[in-house]
């Protein structure tokens, strides 16, 4: 899923990073990103169904925060991006 969206067209033409990503590489970093504190994902559910997800990337030094999201292609115009984010700061 979030493979998925981390690939859909639009969240490309949006991202820092346009280059698509393959499964093995996404994996990799995902298994990494779990186990260095203090980044998070904090994925957002309505009605127990998944529609965002918020990834926190806190600097070293603690002085601040990467933040970046997706919202699910059929979920979007919504407001729901808007509101991911506000919960997520």
């Amino acid at each position: 899923m979030l493979l998925r969206w981390r690939n859909d067209p639009e969240t490309l033409r949006n991202s820092v990073n346009a280059a698509e990503v393959s499964p093995d590489e996404h994996a990799r970093w995902f298994a990494e990103m779990l186990a260095v504190w203090p980044q998070r994902v904090l994925i957002a559910e309505i009605d127990g169904v998944s529609v965002a997800v918020v990834h926190l990337d806190w600097s070293e030094q603690g002085d601040g925060c990467d933040l970046s999201f997706a919202v699910a292609p059929e979920y979007r115009g919504k407001g729901y991006g808007f509101a991911i984010v506000e919960h997520a700061v």
